[in-house]
C-alpha cells in the first residue's frame, strides 16, 4: 500500500491547513487526542509553531487536546526501529575515524589525503576524521556506503577517483570494525541495517507536513510503514505530477517551471545597506496594515542580519533573528577561546587579551585588582615588548606590582589546566572548575538577555563535556588542555542562543524556514544566484556530476527545492516583496536569481532590462515606519568635508 498524499493548496498557510487535517481526523466529541500521531516537519521551528496553532485551535473549539509527538525529518528514523546497541556520539565517531586513519596502511591514507598530518598532530587528524565522518553521514542518508560509490566508479574504465574511493572503503570498514569492538552503533549504519533487514515498524500514525525534500534512507524506512503514513503536500492538486509518491519534489519536473513573479514584487538595490533600507521601505508601504508579528523578513544571506537589524532599530521597529545569536559571540565562549590561546602560547599578548575579557575584569576586581592594571599592561608592553612570560618583570617594581598580581591570579585560575596531554574526560572537571571560579560570584537574572545567554552556553559546555566522558578509553586519545578547549568550542560553535520571545517583533528568518512561516507579509532579500537557488560548485570528494549519478543532493535538486519554495511564498502571502542586490559586502557584482527569468521570452527580456538598467537613486521613495520619519533615519547627518581645489 503506497503512502497517501493529500494536497493542501494555498488557500491558507500550510501549518493552519495541517491543523485542519488533524482536527478532522482525530477529534472525538470534546477531545482531540493526538497521542497516537507522529507529526513530522522539515525543521524544528515549524514544529513549535504547529504546536502553538494546535493549542490555539483547541482553545477556540473548547477541546481537550493531547498533543502529538512532533519530530523533524532528521530525527524521525529512530522512531521507526529498535536500536540494539547504544549509539556512538559525535565525538566518539570523530576519534574512531581518527583511529581508523592511523590503523590502516599508510598507502591507503595517502590515496585519500596526499599530505597527511604528522603523527603528533592530534587535532589535525581529528579535523580530517570529522571531514570523513560528514561524508559518511551524507552518503548513508541516501542509502550509500563508500563501497557503493567505488562500485559505481568501477563501471567507468580507469576512473581517476576509483583508487581513492577504494581506500575510503577500507577506512570505513576499519571505522565500523572499531565501533563494533566498543559495542557501539553508528547511527547512520544502524538505519541502513534496519532498512536492509526490514525492521521498521510503528503502532502510530505518521503525518508528514510539507516534507518536500527527504533523503532516500528516510523514504525507504517510510515505505516499510506506508500504511500508517500520510503526506500533507503544500501545493495545489494540479501540481501532483511534480511530486513523487512520498510527497517529495521530482527535480526534472521543476527544471522548466514558470515561477509567476510579478514585476511589481521585485526591487533592485545596490549593496547590503541599500537592501536593508529597501526592507524598511517595504514595511513602510504597509501603512500599518500589519502588526510586527505579522511581518517576516527572509535573509538567504545571513551576513545581512546586522544591517537589517540596525536599520529597523533606527525606525523603532523591533526585530528578532529567528535562530538567535551564535554561541561563538557569547562571553563564556570568548573567555574559553582566549584561555586556550593563553595556555597554548603563554605570551604576554595572550595574557593581555585574556585580562581584557569583561568577565575576567569583573573577577579580578573581586580580588582587589583595579582597572588601572590594564593601562599598566599597555604601558609595560610599549616600553619592554615582552615575549613569553618567564615570571620576571622588567623595570621598577612599583610599576609592575599590579601586573604581577594579575599574572599570579591567572596562574591560580589555570593551574589545573597545565600539564601533559591526557584523556579528554580528565580535562572536563578542570574546565568546569575554571568557569565556575570566574562566574561563581555573579548573580544571573533569567529575564536579562545577556545573563540568559551566559546560562545557555554554560549548559551547552557542560553537556558537551559530558559527551567527552563517553569517549571509549580504548581509543587512547590524548589532548592538551588548550586542544581539549578548542575541541569543545568547535562542537558548540554553531549552536544558537535563541532571543527572548517576550514581545511582538518582526521575525528575521533563513530562506528554508520561510515556506512554513505563516506571517501574511514577507520581504525577502538577496534573490541572487548562489543564494536563491543555492549551488555548490566544488566538493573535495563528491563533485556535482557524481552527485547527480548517485542520486545525492545536487544543484538540480537544490534548484527544484528553491523554485518550489518561491512558488509557495507567491501562493500563500498576502504581501510579498523580493529584493535583488547588485553587489555584495566586498563590492563584487551579484547576479539576479535564475528563478526571476522563467516564463515567456518577452517577460524574460523585460526583466533583464529592468535588472541591468542603471539604478535611479533619486527615485527611491522614503516612507515612515510607525511614529518615526524614515527620511531622517536613512540619511546621515554627517557632512563630509569637501577638499579645496588646488
Amino acid at each position: 500500500m503506497p503512502i497517501h498524499c493529500e494536497f493542501l493548496g494555498f488557500e491558507r498557510p500550510t501549518l493552519e491547513l495541517a491543523a485542519d487535517y488533524l482536527l478532522r481526523g482525530y477529534q472525538s466529541a470534546a477531545t482531540w487526542n493526538l497521542q497516537t500521531v507522529i507529526v513530522v516537519t522539515p525543521a524544528a521551528r515549524a514544529g513549535r509553531r504547529l504546536l502553538e496553532i494546535l493549542v490555539q485551535r483547541a482553545s477556540e473549539e473548547q477541546l481537550l487536546l493531547t498533543p502529538p509527538t512532533i519530530e523533524t525529518v532528521g530525527r524521525l528514523p529512530e522512531q521507526l526501529y529498535p536500536p540494539k546497541r547504544p549509539f556512538a556520539n559525535e565525538l566518539t565517531q570523530r576519534f574512531t575515524w581518527s583511529s581508523a586513519l592511523r590503523s590502516v596502511d599508510r598507502e591507503a591514507v595517502l590515496r585519500v589525503i596526499p599530505n597527511p598530518p604528522g603523527d603528533d598532530e592530534v587535532m589535525a587528524w581529528a579535523e580530517l576524521a570529522n571531514m570523513l565522518r560528514q561524508l559518511h553521514v551524507e552518503l548513508a542518508g541516501d542509502g550509500l556506503a563508500f563501497s557503493d560509490v567505488a562500485r559505481h566508479l568501477a563501471e567507468t574504465s580507469d576512473h581517476p577517483e576509483l583508487r581513492r574511493w577504494n581506500a575510503l572503503d577500507t577506512l570505513q570498514t576499519a571505522y565500523l570494525r572499531r565501533l563494533d569492538e566498543f559495542q557501539l552503533w553508528d547511527r547512520q549504519t544502524a538505519r541502513l541495517e534496519a532498512i536492509k533487514r526490514n525492521e521498521c515498524g510503528t503502532q502510530r500514525d505518521i503525518v508528514l507536513v510539507a516534507t518536500a525534500d527527504m533523503n532516500l534512507a528516510v523514504r525507504q524506512m517510510l515505505d516499510q510503514v506506508a500504511q500508517r503514513v500520510v503526506a500533507l503536500v503544500a501545493a495545489p492538486p494540479a501540481w501532483r505530477e511534480r511530486f513523487d509518491s512520498h510527497g517529495c519534489l521530482l527535480p526534472e519536473k521543476w527544471a522548466d517551471v514558470d515561477v509567476p513573479v510579478d514585476a511589481d514584487q521585485v526591487h533592485v538595490c545596490d549593496g547590503p545597506a541599500d537592501q536593508a533600507n529597501a526592507v524598511a521601505e517595504a514595511i513602510a508601504r504597509y501603512q500599518g496594515r500589519y502588526r510586527a508579528d505579522e511581518i517576516a523578513i527572509g535573509l538567504p544571506d545571513e551576513q545581512l542580519v546586522p544591517d537589517v537589524e540596525r536599520v529597523l532599530a533606527q525606525h523603532g521597529v523591533p526585530a528578532r533573528w529567528g535562530p538567535g545569536r551564535s554561541l561563538c559571540e557569547t562571553a563564556p565562549y570568548l573567555l574559553l577561546e582566549a584561555l586556550a590561546e593563553f595556555l597554548d602560547r603563554g605570551r604576554f599578548q595572550e595574557l593581555a587579551s585574556l585580562v581584557r575579557h569583561p568577565d575576567i575584569q569583573t573577577w579580578l576586581r573581586g580580588r582587589d585588582i583595579n582597572d588601572n592594571a590594564l593601562t599598566d599592561l599597555d604601558e609595560y608592553y610599549n616600553q619592554h615588548l615582552p615575549g613569553r612570560l618567564v615570571n620576571q618583570w622588567l623595570g621598577r617594581p612599583a610599576k609592575h606590582q599590579q601586573m604581577a598580581a594579575i599574572e599570579q591570579a591567572v596562574s591560580e585560575l589555570t593551574r589545573d589546566l597545565a600539564g601533559q596531554p591526557q584523556a579528554p574526560d580528565q580535562w572536563c572537571e578542570s574546565i568546569l572548575s575554571c568557569l565556575a571560579t570566574v562566574y561563581s560570584d555573579r548573580e544571573l537574572e533569567l529575564e536579562n538577555d545577556a545573563d540568559q545567554s551566559t546560562l545557555t552556553i554554560c549548559k551547552h559546555i557542560r553537556d558537551t563535556l559530558l559527551e567527552m566522558r563517553d569517549i571509549p578509553a580504548k581509543l587512547d586519545v590524548r589532548l592538551s588542555a588548550c586542544d581539549a578547549i578548542r575541541l569543545l568550542l568547535g562542537m558548540i560553535a554553531t549552536h544558537p542562543v535563541p532571543r527572548a520571545m517576550d514581545m511582538p517583533a518582526v521575525e528575521l528568518l533563513g530562506w528554508l524556514e520561510l515556506p512554513l512561516d505563516d506571517a501574511p507579509a514577507l520581504v525577502v532579500t538577496t534573490i541572487n544566484e548562489r543564494f536563491v537557488p543555492s549551488s555548490v560548485t566544488a566538493d573535495l570528494f563528491l563533485p556535482n556530476g557524481l552527485r547527480n549519478r548517485l542520486g545525492l543532493m545536487d544543484n538540480a535538486r537544490r534548484y527544484a527545492r528553491d523554485a518550489y519554495a518561491l512558488c509557495v511564498l507567491l501562493g500563500t502571502r498576502a504581501s510579498l516583496d523580493l529584493i535583488v542586490g547588485r553587489r555584495n559586502r566586498d563590492g563584487d557584482p551579484l547576479i539576479p536569481s535564475r528563478l526571476l527569468f522563467t516564463g515567456d521570452d518577452e517577460s524574460v527580456a523585460n526583466r533583464a532590462l529592468t535588472f541591468f538598467a542603471p539604478l535611479d537613486t533619486a527615485s527611491h521613495e522614503s516612507h515612515s515606519i510607525g511614529s518615526r520619519s524614515s527620511s531622517g533615519a536613512m540619511q546621515s547627518a554627517l557632512q563630509i568635508p569637501r577638499p579645496h581645489p588646488l
